[in-house]
């Protein structure tokens, strides 16, 4: 009677220990579940040809950078005889004419050159981690808020019937929705998978993924603001004081030295995280030698 007992209660359903342990069960199953579904979707996005793609897409923001900046170098000559006819000086035109349009012819071969060189740096600077657990979680987080972004800027938008929201939610999507897809293509951010890494090792990878992500976003950056520099230069010619042009300059030149600053910047970010390597492989040296 008391193993009849333990198995049921006195209405016949299952004992306590029983309903727990099947509480359990169906927990795991349910984990199990939600795990193989988040695994299937990355493995779908990793089937994209987003290595191919963003290669593609790289080479056609330099190209249309270097572009705009050489259309940028006509638009210049105009603003500057138009701003000089109506201003009645000759500054303006030489300045036009000596400054701007070597500066953007400059600026088209810095871009064309250097992130050409940036891309071959972060492919030849490996980010090392121990499992895919961190690339992954950061993939499907970004991928979501991709969704999310999307959904909330169109939802907002008609409610309060504002095109700004939109916008802000499609920028939102397309910054999450890359980071996403570069997280889930190991090749084109060189994540490597190694068997033994330290804690600090493994830091050194998550720093050099984030850095190395948003150096990636700058050629696009670089292509789609050259576009919009040729049309502020174009505006330019409407303008009606000589103080507002020099203010509408500095995104002008931070634009087309953006591709040196990117350059350098990862310069010395590489070297800060090689000598921080070599500093943290000294220990495992001198135990080899002590053997």
């Amino acid at each position: 009677m008391s193993g009849i007992n333990e198995a049921k209660n006195v209405n016949g359903t299952p004992s306590t220990k029983e309903q727990e342990k099947k509480d359990k069960t169906a927990g795991v199953l349910k984990v199990s579940t939600t795990n193989a579904l988040c695994d299937g979707i990355l493995d779908k996005v990793r089937e994209l040809p987003t290595e191919k793609y963003f290669s593609v897409g790289v080479e056609w923001a330099v190209k249309i950078g270097a572009i705009a900046f050489k259309v940028a170098a006509v638009a210049a000559v105009l603003a500057a005889i138009v701003l000089g006819i109506r201003a009645d000086s000759i500054r303006m035109l030489l300045l036009g004419i000596l400054v701007a349009v070597p500066a953007c012819l400059i600026f088209s071969y810095i871009g064309s050159k250097l992130f050409h060189g940036v891309m071959q740096l972060i492919r030849n600077f490996p980010s090392r981690f121990t499992s895919r657990a961190f690339p992954d979680c950061i993939a499907l987080v970004s991928l979501f808020a991709a969704v999310a972004a999307l959904l909330v800027g169109i939802l907002f938008s008609i409610s309060e019937r504002s095109w700004f929201i939109l916008v802000i939610g499609l920028v939102t999507a397309l910054a999450c929705g890359f980071l996403g897809l570069l997280a889930a293509t190991p090749k084109i951010l060189a994540m490597e998978i190694v068997e033994i890494s330290s804690p600090a090792e493994e830091l050194i990878g998550i720093m050099s993924f984030n850095i190395k992500a948003f150096l990636l976003t700058t050629p696009f950056i670089w292509g789609v603001g050259s576009v919009l520099l040729v049309l502020s230069l174009l505006l330019s010619m409407f303008m009606d004081s000589e103080a507002e042009l020099f203010a509408s300059l500095i995104p002008f030149i931070i634009l087309g030295l953006l591709p040196l600053l990117v350059y350098l910047t990862f310069l010395a970010f590489a070297f800060s995280i090689d000598f921080a390597r070599a500093i943290l492989s000294v220990p495992g040296k001198l135990d080899a030698l002590k053997k």
